[in-house]
């Protein structure tokens, strides 16, 4: 409640904006809840809604010119209204309902997209503040119903067994408290938190009785480039020298090379014949690429499609009816998001919305670069795209920082208005600045 507070008093006549706030955040800790089957509303995402459509009144109200700032945004709509068409064109032609079924993912996540970058662009710290509370609630939840037995279980065709939680997958539980520690991460990089890495071993057992690989290998690139840079920055205050460096890298290959010869699977390795965890996963895993190369990694994504019909990729599928596609071995999606947006929407639609996510990520820190590396690393064996945190944790560091870049820079204009002696023209100013989230005082 004290964010909500924090609110009210940044910005003017913000009760009607702090509900968006509250909604916003419900939205966060709900969505672990899964009620029904995937892919229908559930109450997080009327909460979202909810939020979308406060703020989009209150915008309409107090900052329409908010609605008129397209440029920096054109891409993405070009992407939008690019998914609208094809998937209309799709699912008129096919009588197919499911493509409009996945067009309102896609509007569901632009109004997500649109919902955080407004809530921190004008709530800034405080807001970010309050997500940062409800991710380690969430955390403590799940780590809660892990422990008490309560959880779902999902179990193989051969018998097998792997945790879900409260969600409909396991895929899905491990993605969410990946996303859960990556929302950590960030606000520990933009604002420092001493209690990061308390959570981070919090949410691991949970992650590992998921056992998702794909989440794994987010996981696992997100820790070690996590871990590098923290290095690096201690050897650079340190003063280590080159051949320490070396050294330390030499050392890490060679311990990641016993651990692959330790874990390497016989030649008749069968998952169903050993004890199923995590590392016997990771091992199915190495097996199956041993022993089927590029090709079998290909069948196992389902980016076969990309090789028999090639040109999708230039004019795009449309998102749904994939059982149209007879000449594949599977009847599924592509699972790696990039492959995927593009085998759907095409080459233009989806270099569109590599240019517009490209300039974001060009404004976040280098700290911020591990986890954003981490998620498009996991992206690569998943289809996350549809959800909203997925885009939150890529936009995180281009919105948390534009909030201070805005308040300095209105600041330097108002402190040369009154060198000038031109008090009068403080007013306008003090008001953008009240909107940044808090008065700063000069």
């Amino acid at each position: 409640m004290d964010v909500l507070q924090k609110w009210n008093r940044s910005i003017p006549d913000g009760n009607e904006t702090a509900a968006a706030v509250l909604f916003f955040l419900l939205f966060i800790f709900l969505k672990q809840f899964y009620l029904f089957p995937s892919g229908g509303m559930e109450a997080a995402d009327v909460c979202l809604f909810a939020s979308f459509f406060m703020l989009l009144c209150d915008c309409m109200r107090r900052r329409p010119e908010r609605l008129l700032q397209l440029k920096t945004e054109s891409l993405f709509y070009v992407f939008l209204a690019s998914v609208l068409m094809i998937n209309a064109y799709y699912g008129i032609r096919l009588g197919r309902g499911e493509f409009f079924k996945y067009t309102c993912f896609w509007i569901f996540n632009a109004c997500a997209i649109w919902s955080f970058c407004y809530l921190t662009e004008y709530g800034g710290k405080a807001f970010l503040t309050g997500i940062n509370r409800v991710v380690k609630v969430n955390i403590g939840v799940q780590l809660l119903i892990y422990l008490s037995g309560h959880g779902r279980i999902f179990r193989e065709y051969w018998g097998a067994v792997r945790y879900q939680g409260t969600f409909n997958d396991p895929n899905q539980l491990a993605f969410f408290l990946f996303m859960m520690i990556l929302l950590l991460y960030l606000y520990r990089c933009r604002f420092g938190d001493r209690s990061f890495p308390v959570f981070y071993v919090l949410v691991l057992p949970v992650i590992a009785a998921s056992k998702s690989t794909g989440i794994l290998l987010g996981v696992f690139v997100f820790t070690i480039l996590a871990v590098l840079y923290e290095l690096y920055q201690i050897g650079c205050k340190k003063g280590v020298s080159v051949k320490v460096w070396i050294l330390g890298i030499c050392m890490g290959v060679l311990i990641f090379g016993l651990f692959l010869w330790w874990i390497w699977p016989a030649a008749d390795f069968d998952v169903k014949t050993v004890d199923y965890n995590m590392l016997t996963r990771i091992q199915e895993k190495i097996w199956k690429v041993a022993h089927g190369g590029l090709l079998g990694l290909f069948l196992d994504r389902g980016m076969e499609k990309l090789v028999l019909y090639p040109q999708y990729l230039l004019y795009g599928a449309g998102e749904g009816g994939f059982d149209r596609f007879t000449l594949a071995s599977q009847v599924n999606e592509i699972h790696c998001c990039l492959f995927s947006v593009m085998f759907c929407y095409g080459l233009i639609p989806t270099s569109c919305l590599l240019v517009w996510l490209g300039r974001k990520l060009r404004r976040i820190d280098a700290a911020m670069t591990s986890a954003v590396i981490g998620l498009l690393a996991e992206s690569f064996f998943l289809v996350n795209y549809r959800q909203p945190m997925f885009w939150m944790i890529l936009l995180y560091g281009s919105v948390a920082g534009g909030w201070r870049q805005r308040d300095a820079a209105a600041c330097g204009i108002l402190q040369r208005h009154l060198l000038q002696g031109k008090p009068g023209a403080g007013g306008p100013l003090l008001g953008a600045l009240h909107s940044g989230g808090r008065l700063l005082r000069i």
